[in-house]
C-alpha cells in the first residue's frame, strides 16, 4: 500500500510536457531546411560570419578561461541587396563550463526556434528549447539527461542563454 501511495504522490508532482502547438512542426521543417542549406544542399548560397571572443585565451578577471565563437549564417536578398539572417550558433567556454546555443530566424529577423545546452556539475546535460511565433515563445521544453536517462522538467530561464534579439542586433552591426 505504501508503494502505491508513493507512486500516486510522485505522479502528482511529475512534470507533464504540454502538447505541441501546430506551428512547431512547421518550425522543425524550416530548421531542417536551413540546416541543409548551411551544409551546402540546395541552390541558395549561405554566407558565414564568425566572431571570436578572446581567441588568444587570455585570462579574464574573476572568470579565468573564457572564449566564445558566435557564427552568423545568412543569405543575400538579391532583390533588395539586404542581408537575411538565417541562424546563429554560439559556443562559449568560461572557467570549466561550456554552453552551446542555436537560434533560427524567420525572414523578418524574428526568432523561430532557440536551443541551449549546458553540462551540469554532476555530469548531467540540460537542454532548453523554445519555439516562437511573431517573436513570442509559444512552446518550451527543458530536458535533463543523466546516465542515458532523459527527464523533461519545467522549462527554466537560464542566465547563460543567449537572447535572440541581442544576437540579431550584433548581426545588424556587422
Amino acid at each position: 500500500m505504501a508503494s502505491f501511495l508513493s507512486i500516486v504522490v510522485l505522479a502528482l508532482f511529475a512534470y507533464v510536457v504540454p502538447p505541441e502547438p501546430a506551428e512547431v512542426l512547421e518550425i522543425r521543417q524550416q530548421y531542417n531546411l536551413v540546416k541543409s542549406m548551411i551544409e551546402g544542399s540546395g541552390d541558395i548560397e549561405v554566407y558565414r560570419t564568425e566572431v571570436n571572443v578572446n581567441p588568444d585565451d587570455l585570462t579574464y578577471p574573476a572568470v579565468g578561461h573564457y572564449m566564445e565563437t558566435i557564427t552568423f549564417f545568412w543569405k543575400l536578398n538579391h532583390e533588395t541587396g539586404e542581408k537575411v539572417l538565417l541562424m546563429v550558433t554560439s559556443h562559449s567556454e568560461h572557467a570549466a563550463w561550456s554552453t552551446y546555443t542555436e537560434i533560427l530566424y524567420d525572414t523578418s529577423g524574428k526568432p523561430l526556434f532557440s536551443y541551449f545546452s549546458q553540462p551540469g556539475y554532476d555530469g548531467d546535460l540540460e537542454e532548453i528549447r523554445h519555439w516562437y511565433s511573431g517573436g513570442e515563445v509559444i512552446y518550451s521544453t527543458c530536458a535533463v539527461s543523466f546516465d542515458g536517462e532523459t527527464e523533461f522538467v519545467e522549462p527554466l530561464v537560464d542566465s547563460f542563454m543567449r537572447d535572440p534579439d541581442d544576437l540579431r542586433n550584433v548581426f545588424i552591426l556587422l
